[in-house]
């Protein structure tokens, strides 16, 4: 229970004031302090259990002067500033609007915004085995990017050369395609795409350039696909002018398939990650 202003402790069934009342505390009671000096304070001490179901402030603004610690913790799904434009201190570290002590710890990071572990394969088909992600408007500001790694094999067994293509588009705009002719053999050969689209210095312009690594014919001891790149394989592109206003969202499109429709003719995709840099 809690103490009167004299320091008497209070039990059960006192009687009390209230606000020029008398009358008695019962269970579930309401109790509404009236005033702002130091004397309406309830005061509870060390081993005191003083249970309050709603706390009611008249005319009072409603300050806690001190708040000692909480030896379980403080449960809340939202913490929100008191004072507009002032943030949230905690343990004298600011948060605020994304902020932490006014910096950014997004901007200039590299941040995974896609990745599908999930196998795609696609044999006696030239259906396009496709990725999409839809690149927020304003987030890569002037100078961000978006980078990805798609990795998969593909295997020709058809006793002659077939196409492998690869095409990257932003928007409405085809960034870059490119066909690889793959000689027939036994194997498996891996392949790895990396590429970088990124913002030119304008948000409404941009540039890409992208790496194709196919691996040689035949397969590792372990596994598929020789580590070592195929002549001509290994090849380094550039991309076509791009001046997609980044202001808006847009959706950037992964696209890999076969040139051909034969049994002996397969690629798989097996993974797909993307990673953004921006604002």
């Amino acid at each position: 229970m809690g103490n009167y202003r004299d320091g008497t402790s209070a039990i059960a069934g006192d009687v009390v004031l209230l606000a020029g009342k008398v009358r008695r505390i019962e269970t579930g009671d309401v109790v509404a302090v009236i005033g702002s000096g130091a004397q309406d304070a309830v005061r509870v001490e060390d081993g005191d259990t003083l249970k309050v179901d709603k706390i009611l402030l008249s005319n009072a603004a409603e300050t806690v002067a001190k708040l000692w610690t909480f030896t379980v913790g403080v449960a809340t799904d939202d913490i929100s500033e008191r004072t507009a434009d002032a943030g949230v201190t905690v343990d004298s570290v600011e948060l605020k609007d994304g902020e932490v002590d006014g910096v950014d710890m997004l901007s200039g990071l590299w941040r995974i915004v896609k990745k599908d572990r999930v196998a795609v394969t696609r044999t006696n088909s030239t259906t396009h085995i496709t990725d999409t992600y839809t690149v927020d408007a304003d987030s890569l500001g002037a100078d961000g990017g978006i980078r990805g790694r798609v990795m998969g094999w593909y295997e020709n067994t058809s006793g002659s050369n077939k196409s492998f293509i690869v095409k990257i588009s932003f928007g409405s705009t085809v960034l870059f395609q490119d066909t690889d002719s793959i000689a027939s053999g036994t194997g498996k050969r891996a392949i790895v795409v990396d590429f970088e689209m990124f913002n030119a210095n304008s948000t409404a312009v941009q540039e890409l350039r992208a790496l194709i690594a196919i691996g040689t014919n035949g397969n590792a001891t372990v596994g598929y696909g020789n580590m070592d790149i195929g002549g001509g394989s290994g090849r380094v592109h550039g991309s076509a002018a791009c001046t997609e206003d980044t202001t808006t969202d847009l959706v950037l499109t992964v696209e890999l398939w076969t040139s051909t429709t034969a049994s002996t003719v397969t690629l798989q995709r097996d993974s797909i990650m993307l990673e953004l840099n921006g604002t």
